[in-house]
């Protein structure tokens, strides 16, 4: 048995961190600490230095009265993803399906070319009865999601302009609507910017960087390139709506420096980049699945120099490097997660994730012919199949289950109350079992916390005041006023 709750140290670029496995917390320590903790788990240590004895307080590693040991902690996780299983949450988010065929032929697609094997347009009475379905199942939620999504879903615009009105009137005055798109822009126009623009549409766009990148990755479906047709769009949307975020994948041997580069260049604030999975559909693995690490390496060092330069903006308090940073890459989240809390040692604290994301929990995916799935990335793998919006069929207990619970790999993981058991689509393009992990993508998540963690480890109260002071976090208030 350990002497100390679970705990993970590691040193990025000779600085020392300890990070709190059930406190989900953290602390920048000197080597010694490291080392006389490692003595104390295992029972060997006589006399603590101070520092170590802070260490183990802040962090909570000592056990309690509740939490004697890892069979106690294992047991209050069966619990909590047994009562997330019985009393799941309403569904209040739906990514709508509006057309089921791409103008582009992407490399890396997950939908088998933008078709998610059954092509075809969401026809009008669908898409209502989607709604009104998403509706009856929300039920008291303040606030209701619906994503429009493809395919290209510009390809069926005429139906997004009937949905959003009818939408409007069925949610009502006392409820928030929330809408968005994810899009490849090469159909945008004036005509569906502004309806974009009028209806506060967040918008996504998927594009993969500079030129060749893009014009490779992502042809159009004539083979033609689309760099040319997409740039000049993008342009006309970031003018209107600069907050805009773009989506890019990443294949063995793109640079993922050289992507977000393109990207700034394009003028995006919000970057995310993400490496590509396999396809369900057709039963392809990804380039990264079994021990190959396909683009996960490249993303790994790619984040490790983000957090390094972030660290460098701050101390030479270079604004413009610190705000492009703070928001790049799949780093942006952990970053506010971090930066928005003053206390640094328990920025990363919060309720432990058992699920990694709301798929089949709050959110769902509707199909051009009302079949719905889990999430986006299930729509045409048969086996994920849940129901349908015009029959009510609806079944979702199968995908409720937690890999932190079942999956002992997931179990014994460091990084498990963060991850909550990794992307389950991922999981099953990789592993053919959505409760399996992708070992090179949790690697990959591990390694990002990491970077994060040494990004904003031992910022001084002088450099928060500077980063609110850019709006890069929120202003530092005192605990009395609050």
């Amino acid at each position: 048995m350990s002497y100390l709750r679970p705990y993970h140290a590691f040193e990025i670029d000779g600085s020392h961190y300890v990070y709190s496995v059930w406190g989900m917390s953290y602390r920048r320590v000197p080597a010694r600490v490291v080392e006389e903790l490692a003595k104390t788990r295992d029972g060997e240590a006589a006399e603590l230095a101070p520092e170590t004895l802070q260490t183990i307080q802040e962090l909570g590693l000592r056990w309690s009265d509740k939490v004697r040991s890892e069979a106690d902690m294992e047991d209050s996780d069966r619990r909590v993803a047994a009562l997330a299983r019985e009393k799941p949450g309403v569904i209040d988010y739906a990514a709508l399906f509006v057309d089921q065929d791409c103008n582009m032929r992407c490399l890396y697609c997950y939908g088998d070319g933008g078709a998610y094997g059954g092509s075809g347009n969401m026809s009008e009475k669908t898409a209502f009865r989607a709604v009104d379905w998403l509706i009856g199942q929300a039920g008291e939620a303040k606030q209701i999601g619906i994503s429009f999504f493809g395919g290209e879903p510009l390809l069926n615009f005429a139906l997004i302009e009937k949905v959003v009105p009818y939408a409007r009137a069925k949610v009502g005055a006392s409820r928030k609507l929330e809408l968005s798109i994810t899009s490849n822009l090469s159909l945008l126009d004036d005509r569906i910017l502004d309806f974009v623009v009028a209806n506060q549409m967040v918008v996504v766009a998927s594009i993969d960087g500079p030129r060749h990148i893009q014009n490779r990755n992502r042809p159009l479906k004539n083979g033609q390139d689309s760099y040319e047709t997409v740039a000049p769009r993008i342009h006309k949307l970031l003018a209107a709506l600069p907050d805009s975020s773009s989506r890019s994948t990443l294949l063995a041997g793109d640079d993922p420096g050289e992507v977000a580069s393109g990207l700034e260049a394009l003028g995006f604030r919000k970057i995310h980049i993400v490496a590509s999975s396999g396809c369900l559909i057709t039963g392809s693995r990804a380039a990264s699945s079994g021990t190959e690490s396909g683009p996960h390496e490249a993303l790994n060092a790619f984040h490790h120099d983000v957090a390094s330069r972030f660290r460098q903006a701050v101390a030479r308090h270079d604004a413009e490097g610190a705000r492009v940073l703070s928001r790049l890459g799949s780093l942006s989240s952990h970053f506010q997660s971090l930066l928005c809390n003053k206390d640094l040692v328990q920025a990363m604290r919060r309720q432990r994730r058992y699920f990694f994301c709301g798929r089949a929990m709050r959110m769902v995916a509707v199909a051009a012919n009302g079949d719905i799935y889990p999430c986006h990335r299930f729509v045409g793998a048969a086996e994920f199949r849940m129901g349908n919006v015009h029959t009510g069929e609806f079944r979702r207990d199968e995908f409720l289950r937690s890999p932190v619970v079942e999956n002992p790999e997931c179990a014994s993981c460091w990084a498990r109350y963060l991850c909550g058991g990794y992307c389950q689509h991922d999981n099953a393009a990789a592993r053919g079992d959505p409760m399996q992990h992708d070992p090179c993508s949790c690697a990959q998540l591990r390694a990002r916390v990491e970077y994060v963690i040494h990004a904003v480890g031992g910022l001084s109260d002088e450099d928060r005041n500077w980063l609110a002071d850019l709006g890069i976090i929120d202003e530092l208030k005192c605990t009395v006023d609050i």
